[in-house]
Formats: C-alpha cells, sequence, structure tokens
C-alpha cells in the first residue's frame, strides 16, 4: 500500500517511480474482494461531427464498468466532462455541481470505445481534446 496524502494505490497501478504496487494487509479491506481496474488516456482532435465514434481499441460496451472523462486542451471556457456506465441515453455530466445530465456530449461506449456528439465541451472543430478510459475486465 502506498499512502502519500494521495490515496491508495490498487494492484496494477504503479507509484510515481514506475514501480508495480500490490495491495496486501490493509485494515477493513477484504482484497480478496478488489478487482482490477484498467486505464487508457489519449487524444483527439475536434471536428464538429456528431455520433463520432472515438476508437481506443477496448469494447467499453460489454464491460462491467466503464469511465470516460474528457478536457478540453483550451480551456477557456470549456469544463471536464464524465460518463459513467450507469448513465443511459445520450447522457453525460459536467465536473460543475448542480450541472445536471447533459446530451451531446459522451454519447455511448461501443465496440472499439465510445461516441462523442457535437457539445462544445468535447468536440470543437480544430481543438484538441484529452481522455482517460478506466474500465474492469
Amino acid at each position: 500500500m502506498l499512502d502519500s496524502g494521495k490515496g491508495i494505490l490498487l494492484a496494477g497501478e504503479c507509484d510515481l517511480s514506475g514501480v508495480p504496487i500490490t495491495v496486501s494487509g490493509v485494515d477493513g479491506i477484504d482484497v480478496s474482494e478488489i478487482k482490477q481496474c484498467k486505464i487508457k488516456t489519449g487524444t483527439y482532435s475536434g471536428d464538429n461531427v456528431d455520433d463520432r465514434d472515438i476508437d481506443i481499441g477496448i469494447d467499453l460496451a460489454s464491460k462491467t464498468f466503464a469511465f470516460v472523462m474528457i478536457r478540453c486542451r483550451a480551456g477557456t471556457g470549456k469544463r471536464a466532462v464524465f460518463r459513467p456506465d450507469t448513465l443511459s441515453g445520450d447522457n453525460a455530466m459536467l465536473f460543475i455541481q448542480g450541472a445536471g445530465l447533459q446530451d451531446n456530449v459522451i454519447q455511448e461506449f461501443n465496440a472499439t470505445g465510445f461516441q462523442i456528439g457535437t457539445h462544445i465541451d468535447v468536440n470543437v472543430n480544430g481543438e484538441g481534446y484529452d481522455y482517460i478510459v478506466l474500465w474492469e475486465e
């Protein structure tokens, strides 16, 4: 376990030096129930085309747990958005208190990754975007 005030890292993760960490003997946690979560990061450039598939080579639609977060690199007036697998339909959420569900953002998880709409926070022509994807095998 690594607890440096930044949280606990689970099996399969690495500390900042790149050394793999294994969880064992954590008080109050049955580590046999902890499942490994995978992570993938990447970038794409906006093109303002609706129903655009972002191919990350992972079948997110079939995963028991999936989470996507997108952040525009420009940042000015743009907000980070996220979508957990528990949302249905064309819904995602903004990292803003009280913003509620937003449509035309992260529209769905599919066989090759995820699909975005034309919302200003995920797909403006010529803007660069970063994403982080978490899923459970």
